[in-house]
C-alpha cells in the first residue's frame, strides 16, 4: 500500500511505476519494484544519516536525442 500511495501522489514515483508497466511488468510487479526502490533509498538515508532526496532517488529522464 505504501508504494501504491507513493505512485498515486508523488510524480517521480508515478513515472517510475509507469515506466515499469510500459516495460511489461504487471501491476503487482511494478508496485513491488517501486517499493523495493523506495525501501533501498530510505535504508541508505538511515545508514548515512541523510534526508531523503527525491531528485537523487529518481533522477530525471533525459531524451536520447539530446
Amino acid at each position: 500500500m505504501w508504494a501504491f500511495s507513493a505512485a498515486s501522489t508523488y510524480e517521480p514515483a508515478r513515472r517510475h511505476y509507469r515506466l515499469r508497466r510500459e516495460s511489461g511488468d504487471r501491476h503487482a510487479a511494478a508496485t513491488r519494484h517501486l517499493f523495493n526502490k523506495l525501501l533501498g533509498q530510505f535504508h541508505h538515508c538511515l545508514q548515512h544519516k541523510q534526508t531523503f532526496d527525491g531528485v537523487q532517488a529518481f533522477p530525471p529522464l533525459y531524451d536520447a536525442a539530446v
